[in-house]
């Protein structure tokens, strides 16, 4: 699905020129290269992305556990009250629900001569709109949205570099994920280690007790964080 509506007379330089694409891409992936946590390297890719084109709101949803939610994970510029009705959509909810569901991007160039479309953004003001899959050997990981107050020209060539941008966070979620999970069982192997030490040197059951209580709550504060 692609929604194109474009006003005539704009200028093309507005967005970056495709003899700038190579260092585009590049500013970003240097950016994210080595953040392993997901919501920071996130956070830093949606920065870049507004910079690169000029955008003045941004979310980064990515698929919930059972595939049929997004979930925010980042965002700039966006309303407390959106933020606060809207932290997780449905599949087909709002343009970053769309996008999802049909694993297309979506432009809008100027929603002011798109009165008549059911798009939108949950009231969340905007003139124009990209949205671009995130996904990973067919698999659909989430969304990217970039919003802009004033009419700008999202055209095939911005869908193009945003896609191929997309690629690379794609690949770097995957990688933070794995990371995470490995973060995850190191705790737990650190954790059940020293419960079995304090049972081999206690008979105190109540201390036990104590202390896979305490450990647990450690590993799950820490999962939660991060």
């Amino acid at each position: 699905m692609k929604t194109r509506l474009r006003r005539p007379g704009r200028s093309r330089d507005e967005l970056p020129s495709r003899g700038k694409n190579l260092a585009s891409i590049a500013a970003v992936a240097t950016a994210i290269a080595g953040i392993p946590q997901l919501d920071r390297f996130l956070c830093t890719a949606l920065d870049e992305l507004l910079k690169l084109f000029r955008a003045d709101k941004g979310a980064i949803h990515l698929a919930g556990p059972d595939g049929q939610q997004l979930l925010l994970h980042a965002q700039r510029g966006f309303s407390t009250q959106y933020l606060n009705r809207h932290a997780s959509l449905g599949l087909g909810e709002q343009v970053p629900g769309i996008v999802a569901q049909t694993g297309e991007p979506l432009l809008i160039e100027d929603f002011a001569l798109a009165a008549d479309t059911p798009i939108h953004m949950g009231g969340e003001e905007f003139r124009s709109l990209v949205c671009e899959p995130l996904l990973l050997n067919g698999e659909k990981l989430g969304t990217i949205t970039l919003l802009t107050s004033q009419p700008r020209i999202f055209d095939e060539h911005t869908a193009q570099l945003l896609e191929f941008i997309a690629r690379h966070i794609s690949a770097g979620i995957r990688g933070s994920r794995l990371f995470e999970e490995r973060e995850t069982r190191a705790r737990q192997m650190s954790a059940l280690n020293e419960i079995r030490q304090t049972i081999g040197t206690t008979l105190d059951l109540v201390q036990v007790l104590k202390l896979v209580a305490q450990k647990t709550a450690q590993v799950c504060s820490a999962e939660r964080c991060s």
